[in-house]
This record gives C-alpha cells, structure tokens and sequence, in this order.
C-alpha cells in the first residue's frame, strides 16, 4: 500500500465518527466519509498533480478498504473506545 494512502487512512479513521453501531452501517458511514473526504480535496485543488493524487488516493483506498474491511473495522472499533 501507498504511503500516502496509510497515512491518509489513519487521519481519517482518527476523525471518523458515526451514530451507527451496526458493523456494516459504520463501514458504509467510513467508506462515504472516505470518499467525500477526498472529493473535497480534489475539488478545492487547482494543481493537476494534487487532483490526481488524491484521485489515485481515492480509488486505491476505496479498493484497500473493500478487501480489508475487517481490520479497517478493528481500527475504527479501537479508536472509539480510546475516546
């Protein structure tokens, strides 16, 4: 995995939070907020380097979260319970 992308992952599952406490409602909620997340980032850019960036973030992390949903849910699980 990217450096980016891990780095990227643990700030948003750090910030991430949602009402749900069903495994896959708080995923899904993870996944949106990945991914508007990055929107965000590629719309407020002007740089064409920093668009794709965060565009090649998106996807790689969208198919990094998919395969490894179950670690990504320990993760978020763990951070709840050290706040």
């Amino acid at each position: 995995m990217m450096k980016d992308l891990q780095k990227f992952l643990n700030n948003i599952i750090d910030i991430f939070t949602t009402k749900k406490s069903l495994p896959n409602d708080v995923l899904n909620d993870f996944i949106k907020y990945f991914y508007f997340t990055l929107d965000k980032e590629i719309k407020s850019n002007k740089s064409e380097v920093l668009k794709n960036k965060y565009i090649k973030i998106r996807k790689n992390g969208l198919n990094y979260i998919i395969d490894n949903k179950d670690a990504i849910m320990v993760n978020i699980r763990k951070k709840k319970l050290s706040k």
